[in-house]
């Protein structure tokens, strides 16, 4: 798992993710998140809050708010996941219409994943890139 499941936060995230309710998700991620103690925790915390909204504008807040974290000085671990957040963030900008700033996101993303491993997830990543991409050009 790209996040350690041993990790308070991660696990009210998780927990969140899995509920079915939309008030429920959003009540469980938004208490990891008003727990979260590190930059690391808040980038994952802000994330999955990102993940389910559905108002586009504010999961786009969230996930550049997850950026914003990840990109910290001392969140070394943030730095790993750098292309999966630049994907989520070009997904939202495509989903708006917003053509240019989504290819620089899927730009950057691209970028970032060429120098990640081929686990499981990271294959995933690579392959929403490409599928993101994909979208952005017939669109």
């Amino acid at each position: 798992m790209i996040f350690d499941p041993g990790n308070p936060i991660v696990a009210l995230c998780a927990e969140g993710i899995g509920k079915n309710d939309l008030s429920a998700r959003v009540f469980y991620i938004e208490k990891a998140w008003n727990s979260a103690s590190s930059d690391m925790e808040k980038c994952v915390s802000a994330h999955f809050m990102g993940h389910v909204i559905n108002n586009l504008s504010e999961k786009l807040k969230w996930q550049h708010l997850a950026l914003d974290f990840a990109l910290k000085p001392d969140n070394l671990q943030g730095k790993q996941y750098l292309s999966t957040l630049y994907l989520h963030i070009g997904k939202s900008y495509l989903d708006m219409g917003l053509k240019m700033r989504a290819s620089e996101y899927l730009q950057l993303a691209y970028t970032e994943a060429l120098h990640i491993e081929n686990t499981k997830y990271n294959i995933k990543i690579k392959q929403g890139i490409l599928a993101a991409m994909q979208k952005l050009l017939i669109s």
